[in-house]
């Protein structure tokens, strides 16, 4: 997998068997030993938990700053071998990305670091070190209302059009993963994405297929989908009835493949 070019600076640090590999965006450069203490100091009090699920999401504040740190769920040894030989881990590609994202114009948490522990030799931990975020998630505010905001839903499909018309589309652009801030001087809000290492980059358009695919991942909810569709549509002079008809469609295929992948385990592991 090619990494967009960036300027990442990079640290390892032996300690017995085991290897500290540091990737670091220079600016950080004065935080480097606090960086480098963070797998020291995850099980202590100077941490605090803020997400806790199939990866472990802390804070912690150094010179003044809030900062986020991933924890990554720990491998399998099949994966462990992957990301040791074959391609760069999620923290590594969450840390460029970062850094691409706002070169491009899309505002996502800066990447600081990403670290990666390796024992004799093969990949064992990771983590994702960036600025901690002040917005909030979508999902509640859209997804889980009963009557949610139609203008905030309108907004979400500008952002994502522009994010397109920038070359990117994460593929994980779920509501979860779009984050809400507080209204520009004008009063719209202003977003910003998490959770980019599934991102695709391009210096031309994307396809139509690529479009509808990455609109029909965004949310479950039909109506509040077909909405934000349907302001795609006319941002990007698209035929309104096809787009919606076609990302329904797409929604569809992926809960039936879904199911049946969820009955299959279902069964195997009985």
């Amino acid at each position: 997998m090619k990494l967009p070019p960036h300027d990442i600076s990079f640290r390892s640090v032996k300690n017995g068997t085991s290897t500290l590999r540091l990737y670091f965006n220079p600016v950080y450069l004065f935080m480097l030993d606090d960086i480098i203490s963070i797998p020291e100091r995850w099980d202590t009090g100077d941490a605090n938990t803020i997400y806790r699920g199939r990866n472990t999401v802390k804070t912690f504040r150094f010179h003044n700053l809030n900062i986020a740190v991933k924890r990554y769920q720990k491998l399998s040894w099949v994966r462990r071998f992957v990301y040791t030989h074959m391609r760069p881990t999620k923290a590594i590609r969450g840390l460029v990305y970062s850094l691409e994202y706002i070169r491009r114009g899309i505002p996502s948490p800066e990447g600081i670091a990403a670290i990666e522990i390796y024992r004799r030799g093969i990949l064992s931990d990771t983590y994702l070190i960036t600025i901690l975020s002040a917005g909030h998630e979508l999902f509640p505010e859209l997804v889980m209302a009963r009557n949610y905001d139609p203008q905030l839903a309108i907004n979400v499909a500008d952002f994502i059009f522009r994010m397109h018309q920038c070359g990117i589309i994460n593929k994980d652009s779920n509501l979860r993963n779009i984050l809400s801030g507080n209204p520009d001087e004008h009063g719209n809000r202003l977003f910003e994405c998490i959770d980019i290492n599934r991102s695709v980059f391009t210096d031309s358009r994307f396809s139509y297929s690529r479009i509808a695919t990455n609109l029909s991942r965004v949310t479950h909810r039909r109506e509040l989908l077909q909405l934000i569709t349907e302001r795609y549509a006319v941002n990007a002079g698209l035929d309104v009835n096809r787009l919606i008809n076609d990302v329904i469609n797409r929604l569809n295929d992926f809960e039936r493949g879904k199911s049946i992948r969820h009955r299959f385990k279902q069964i195997l592991f009985k």
